[in-house]
């Protein structure tokens, strides 16, 4: 049997040349995730439909990141305070020209000397800074303005080199990944050919109440099957160890400042 709502949805997809989406379907039909999903499930038993997942890694800039694009990142700041300071300054003056929070310009300190912005000179008890000549806008800022631009980039957006900075970028919590998961819906020539069929709809209901039966109105409708081999979707409940997470939010932590991760034995010596 066919029900108008598996006929609705076959058309659609013949409509969009074989292949379309769930959220396409949803959005043309007007109904719910679950109606949809339960007759396509349904549908892809019949042999009418396929379907298979895409998955899409999209990159949204968190509210620091965006902070970070209009004003600039904290070295870039903390360089362009020296530059205007005559080219060499102590760290107190640099953070009161930069109008910087003293953590924020420490850590951006590890920044400058990373990507060879300018040089940390120590003098006695006193931390100064050496930047020679204002540095050309880095892959970092690339990214954060492209993804500032366009409100979300996907992962095929970025250049090669600019991926090697992502990873960065989402440890300094200027960015953050969604991952979107999307289902494809293909018409099979077993649907093409039930399309071309002339077919006539029964009302279809899923609850058999009480004034259907007192009607007689039951004799007039059709009751939806429930298929009970049908399999639920897979739960993970598991979470990661709280000490596990302690670890990787002090490894963010270390990363932020300028530190590298580095592989090694067991036991350092």
């Amino acid at each position: 049997m066919f029900e108008k709502t598996e006929y609705e949805i076959l058309k659609f997809i013949q409509q969009k040349n074989g292949e379309t989406t769930v959220e396409e379907i949803q959005k043309s039909l007007g109904l719910d995730h679950s109606a949809i999903m339960r007759n396509i499930l349904g549908l892809e038993k019949k042999g009418f439909i396929q379907t298979s997942e895409s998955k899409k890694i999209l990159y949204h800039l968190t509210d620091e990141g965006k902070t970070y694009v209009m004003e600039g990142l904290p070295e870039r700041k903390i360089v362009e305070a020296v530059i205007s300071l005559g080219g060499e300054a102590n760290l107190e003056e640099t953070i009161k020209f930069s109008n910087l929070e003293k953590n924020l310009a420490e850590i951006a300190l590890g920044w400058i000397v990373k990507k060879g912005w300018g040089k940390i000179l120590r003098e006695k008890e006193k931390v100064k800074i050496k930047v020679e000549k204002k540095p050309e806008e880095g892959i970092d800022e690339k990214i954060l303005k492209k993804i500032f631009d366009v409100g979300e980039a996907s992962l095929e957006s970025f250049s090669q080199d600019e991926l090697k900075l992502i990873d960065g970028l989402k440890r300094r919590k200027l960015i953050f990944e969604k991952v979107v998961v999307s289902r494809i819906v293909r018409l099979t020539e077993a649907g093409l050919t039930q399309l071309e069929k002339k077919i006539e709809f029964k009302p279809e209901i899923t609850v058999l109440t009480s004034e259907l039966i007192v009607s007689g109105r039951w004799r007039e409708v059709k009751l939806k099957e429930y298929d009970v081999t049908a399999i639920p979707p897979t739960i993970y409940p598991g979470k990661k160890h709280f000490y596990l997470e302690f670890l990787d939010e002090l490894k963010k932590i270390f990363v932020s400042m300028g530190f590298e991760e580095a592989d090694g034995p067991y036991v350092e010596t």
